[in-house]
Formats: structure tokens, sequence, C-alpha cells
């Protein structure tokens, strides 16, 4: 009887540690994408100002004027809420960037830069439908 009571209290400590690893897994998981800098320098977030046109389609160019991009188009990641733009020219003012396939949305773009550990302000965008013809 003791060795069945023993078994039992092992199994449920066994699994009340896998519910506890589990729940700080999914509890750390974010919408969007992530992008962890493996070596920040403690670079201040940069800020968006504005975004012209401030909506589009998918695979326009939009314009993002705001503070503190890199200058390298690699270094600059632009989140359109669940998908990332392409950087196609960078300055420290002003980021070109080729919208993703999104499609009829209201979305939240932010900005990362190589460097800092934080994302920019989210700033309004809309994706257009792309059956809508405007004159």
């Amino acid at each position: 009887m003791k060795k069945k009571n023993y078994a039992k209290k092992i199994y449920i400590a066994a699994a009340l540690c896998i519910i506890t690893a589990a729940s700080f897994v999914f509890a750390s998981c974010k919408d969007g994408p992530v992008f962890n800098d493996p070596n920040p320098s403690g670079l201040a977030a940069p800020v968006i100002n504005s975004i012209e046109p401030a909506s589009g389609l998918l695979n326009d160019t939009v314009t993002i004027t705001g503070s503190g991009f890199n200058t390298n188009t690699d270094y600059n990641f632009v989140s359109f809420t669940n998908d990332v733009g392409t950087v196609v020219s960078a300055s420290a003012t002003e980021l070109k960037v080729k919208l993703p396939g999104i499609v009829n949305t209201a979305v939240k773009a932010k900005v990362a830069v190589k460097g800092s550990l934080y994302w920019s302000n989210g700033v309004d965008f809309q994706f257009n439908d792309t059956t809508t013809v405007t004159p």
C-alpha cells in the first residue's frame, strides 16, 4: 500500500513540475515577431513621428519618419503587428519600407533597431483591401 501512495506522489509531483514549466514557456509568448538583439549596446528606443501614406497595399513602399533609426537597412526591423516589412533604405531619421502581405487590416507599426532593447512607439497603419479601387 505504501508503494502505491509513494508512486502516486511522485507522479503528481512530476505532473506539477511539467505544468509549471509549460506555463512559464507559454506566458513568455507574445504576438508579433520577436527580435532579441544578442549584443545590445544600450541605445535608446527609436521613435516614430509619422508614416506616409497612412494606408497602403501589400508591396507598396511607405516612408516612416522619426529618430533613432540605424543607417544600415539590415539593422532596422519594422513590425506591422504580426508581420515584418522590408527596409529598402535607411537614414537616422527616415526609413523606406516595403509593406508585407497583409490585407484589409488595421495594425500598429513599430520599429526595433539593433543595439536597443526596446521597440519604438506604435503608430496606426491601415492595410487596404486589394479589391478596393480608389479614384
